[in-house]
């Protein structure tokens, strides 16, 4: 029988979060950690129009999240950033990723008209390509998609 996994939008601190945070730090990728100092400091909350953070839960464990920001590289509030997107390494290649995508994207509606990222790790590019995301010529972003 396959887990169900279950996508729900978040905030910091929740338990769980540190595991993910260590994991990804094992990983090389500082990017959880930054979340949550942005998150202790102020400078992040996913609190403006449009923004939030979604986990990704295997019953009351989290496996995953990712976020959506206004773009802090543009001046135009209709452009969104996707952010930290991470999964457990025991459960990725089990579309969990791409469900956070996808929930992340349906979530944007009418505030966003272009959503961007930015990514060198080949596996999420591929990932981000698989779910529609092309590259950009912005010098702030690899990826975008007009959702």
């Amino acid at each position: 029988m396959s887990e169900v996994i279950e996508i729900r939008k978040i905030s910091l601190p929740i338990s769980g979060f540190t595991e993910l945070a260590y994991e990804a730090e094992t990983e090389g990728h500082l990017f959880l950690r930054r979340m949550a100092e942005e998150w202790t400091d102020g400078t992040n909350r996913f609190s403006k129009s449009g923004e939030l953070i979604l986990g990704a839960y295997v019953g009351v464990r989290l496996i995953g999240v990712g976020g959506l920001n206004i773009c802090p590289y543009s001046n135009d509030v209709r452009i969104g950033r996707l952010r930290h997107l991470y999964v457990l390494q025991s459960y990725r290649n089990r579309s969990i990723a791409g469900k956070l995508i996808a929930n992340i994207l349906s979530s944007v509606n009418d505030l966003f008209d272009l959503v961007r990222l930015r990514t060198i790790n080949p596996a999420a590019i591929a990932l981000y390509e698989k779910y529609g995301f092309s590259h950009s010529t912005h010098p702030q972003a690899t990826h975008e998609i007009f959702p």
